[in-house]
């Protein structure tokens, strides 16, 4: 009988059966979301950002970058996530700050929103030695030679100081001031500003002005009492220096804001004072409020040349006017300045640049990708190659019509100068600024001077011969009050002048030449130096006004003996009047002073002169004929006297 198995229906057996297909879905379930998760770690995109956080600048890159970052990760696969550090104050800060973003937290992009060169060159080297991307705020003012050689990774989002500089020496050539005074803070710790000055005073010097004074600001994080600090240097500069034309190359915010809180109350923003502002400083006005823009007034500014009426940046200032308020409620004004609109275009570069990437996450072709950015963002034209030669600029007028700034209509472009539109051509460059364009410091639309003559306590001082061949030129009556012909003269320009020019006269005793001697070594009548004249050779400056006064005397006297002679032909010819001109003035001065020599005394001539003076000034008027018949009136002997021997 065969043994017949009988497989009896088990449930456990059906279970177990279940449970190994069950076992296979979940393992295949788990692999499956395994493998999402690690393509979502993958597509992740880090992106460390340098921002001060405490500066109204930092305040604003943060707002836009996070604005940007969250319309990108919302409708992108990829997703980039922002990771913050704090810069410190010292450029090592930076650099350490740098090397944490990119070792701990693996960034794939470093963006640096400091507005500091000498920052930005350290990380420039991290970022180098990383093989990472650097996105910069900050450019140097005058490129250094090797920079792609050295700096390979750094990508400059803002060109550098060359261009403004180019375009706030035209303005200095355009209202024809002479000389200027540059005001910059230094960093003390290899700071830019000054390659700043240094780059001004040799564009100035090729449109024929100079930089007379240069005030250096200390930082202002290390001044105890800003205050008094400002004050006491803005006083010796009112005091002491002619020019009132002011540049500011690079200025903290809080330093802008106290140094013009104390030029205003001394008086050095007002009538003929002209201010000019730096892009950087330029940046700060959309933060500053109404007080500041008030002591601010008159100024001009330069700034990069963006749209402000854009669909792209209408929409943007809403979002950011809203998440501005959000994240800083403790700020007075919410309108985004320039270095948001970088920050926010950034991202934007960086966005571009990934998507052309696809699934190549290299850095150095994320870098040229970057390098090889083309398009139009919030802050104007993006173009990493050709920045410096594509940005043009534009010209504000600080608290015009009742504003915080207004845009004055011309552009400044490179290679072209002002134009009256942003595409240049030859048939709208313009040589300077439209008249009356500018609102000037003190509310006026009179162009300022730019200087100002010496206070009281720093008179011109003018020296003066007792002893003369003629005294009817200068001669001293009594006391230490001269008079004669050339004081009377002297006093009449003073007249017509429309500045006072407080002045004092100081006698001389010596010989002609020491009195020269002593103008040339600034002195005074007790022979006390004062300060060196700072010219290379006074006597050649000398020779030369000499015989400019010597030649204009030959030429009026050759003109007057043409006249005198078409006068002899033509009796019909009808007398200038004496005064019409300053030639007549000069000639009615001379008659007048005759006049009253001759009521003191009846003899023609002085005991010490031998009459030229006098028989020469009674007969200089346009209607005497016998001009030539004087014996002793050579034009060499006529010369001589004017010259003063």
């Amino acid at each position: 009988m065969k043994n017949v198995r009988i497989q009896r229906f088990s449930p456990l057996n059906s279970v177990n059966r279940i449970s190994k297909y069950s076992y296979h879905l979940i393992i295949t379930f788990l692999l499956f979301l395994f493998h999402g998760a690690q393509a979502d770690q993958i597509t992740e995109i880090r992106i460390g950002a340098l921002i001060e956080n405490s500066s109204r600048t930092g305040k604003e890159e943060t707002a836009a970058l996070e604005i940007a970052v969250g319309n990108f990760n919302n409708s992108s696969n990829l997703k980039f996530s922002l990771h913050f550090q704090d810069p410190g104050r010292e450029p090592l800060e930076a650099a350490s700050a740098a090397e944490d973003l990119i070792i701990k937290e693996k960034v794939k992009v470093v963006i640096v929103g400091m507005d500091s060169w000498a920052k930005a060159a350290l990380v420039a080297d991290i970022g180098t030695r990383a093989q990472i991307p650097i996105l910069s705020f900050a450019a140097p003012a005058i490129r250094p030679p090797l920079a792609a050689t050295r700096w390979p990774f750094l990508i400059k989002m803002a060109s550098n100081g060359a261009e403004q500089i180019r375009c706030i020496s035209a303005l200095v050539q355009a209202y024809n001031w002479r000389r200027v005074v540059a005001i910059y803070e230094d960093d003390s710790y290899g700071g830019d500003s000054g390659n700043l000055a240094a780059l001004l005073s040799e564009n100035l010097l090729k449109v024929g002005s100079q930089i007379e004074y240069s005030l250096v600001l200390p930082p202002f994080s290390s001044l105890p009492n800003p205050k008094v600090f400002l004050k006491r240097k803005l006083n010796k500069l009112r005091d002491e220096i002619q020019s009132r034309v002011f540049i500011l190359l690079k200025l903290s915010s809080p330093m802008t804001i106290h140094l013009f809180g104390e030029a205003k109350e001394l008086e050095l923003v007002g009538t003929n004072t002209a201010w000019i502002l730096s892009e950087t400083i330029t940046s700060y006005l959309d933060s500053f409020n109404g007080s500041v823009i008030s002591s601010m007034q008159g100024a001009l500014g330069i700034k990069a040349n963006y749209s402000e009426e854009t669909p792209s940046y209408l929409k943007f200032d809403d979002r950011f006017r809203e998440v501005f308020k959000s994240m800083y409620p403790e700020e007075d004004e919410f309108k985004p300045g320039i270095h948001a609109l970088r920050a926010y275009d950034s991202i934007n570069a960086i966005e571009l640049a990934m998507k052309k990437m696809g699934s190549s996450h290299s850095s150095h072709k994320l870098k040229n990708i970057l390098l090889s950015s083309n398009f139009n963002g919030l802050s104007g034209k993006i173009r990493f190659k050709d920045l410096n030669r594509t940005q043009s600029l534009r010209i504000v007028n600080v608290g015009r019509n009742g504003k915080r700034y207004e845009e004055i209509d011309e552009f400044w472009l490179p290679n072209f100068g002002f134009s009256k539109t942003p595409n240049g051509g030859a048939d709208h460059v313009k040589a300077n600024l439209s008249a009356g364009t500018v609102k000037w410091p003190g509310n006026t639309n009179k162009d300022p001077k730019g200087w100002a003559m010496p206070t009281a306590q720093k008179l011109l001082k003018i020296g003066v011969p007792r002893r003369t061949s003629f005294e009817e030129f200068v001669e001293f009556d009594s006391g230490e009050i001269p008079s004669g012909f050339c004081i009377d003269l002297f006093h009449e320009v003073l007249r017509i002048l429309d500045y006072n020019l407080p002045y004092e006269f100081f006698p001389h005793d010596g010989p002609y030449d020491d009195l020269l001697s002593k103008v040339s070594n600034k002195c005074s009548a007790a022979n006390t130096k004062i300060e060196r004249l700072k010219l290379r050779s006074f006597w050649g400056i000398h020779a030369i006004s000499a015989g400019a006064s010597a030649l204009c005397v030959i030429l009026f006297l050759l003109s007057r003996i043409r006249q005198d002679t078409y006068q002899a032909s033509n009796d019909n010819v009808t007398p200038v009047k004496s005064g019409s001109n300053i030639s007549n003035k000069t000639v009615e001065l001379a008659n007048n002073r005759e006049t009253r020599n001759s009521r003191a005394s009846t003899s023609p001539t002085s005991s010490r002169s031998p009459g030229l003076y006098r028989r020469s000034t009674s007969k200089l008027n346009y209607s005497d004929t016998h001009l030539q018949d004087q014996p002793d009136s050579s034009p060499a002997t006529e010369i001589e006297v004017f010259a003063g021997k």
